[in-house]
């Protein structure tokens, strides 16, 4: 029993401090939450549910990351990119997710 609520806790804080960041993300970059939407290329409806509610789905972070510029560790970790990191990169790697959802 103590490991399931312990285990709840942790899920609660990680949710919460990934939707602070991605409405500080978002904000940084000057759009609005269906300009996020359309950019993760999700509808304008489910969007703000990534900032309030419900977590996010694994395959969106290949466009989060590219859409954001920041890394996975920022997502997960709250860590910052590292120095030289490459968008070319990142934008590479969002092909190829779509190119695999398709």
């Amino acid at each position: 029993m103590y490991e399931k609520k312990a285990h709840e806790a942790f899920q609660d804080a990680f949710t919460a401090e990934f939707q602070k960041r991605l409405v500080k993300a978002r904000k940084e970059l000057d759009l609005e939450q269906d300009d996020m939407a359309d950019r993760l290329g999700v509808s304008r409806s489910t969007y703000p549910k990534y900032e309030t509610r419900s977590p996010l789905p694994l395959c969106l972070f290949p466009a989060l990351i590219a859409v954001t510029d920041k890394p996975i560790a920022y997502w997960t970790m709250g860590m910052p990119a590292p120095p030289g990191a490459s968008f070319d990169t990142r934008r590479r790697m969002i092909s190829d997710a779509k190119r695999s959802r398709q």
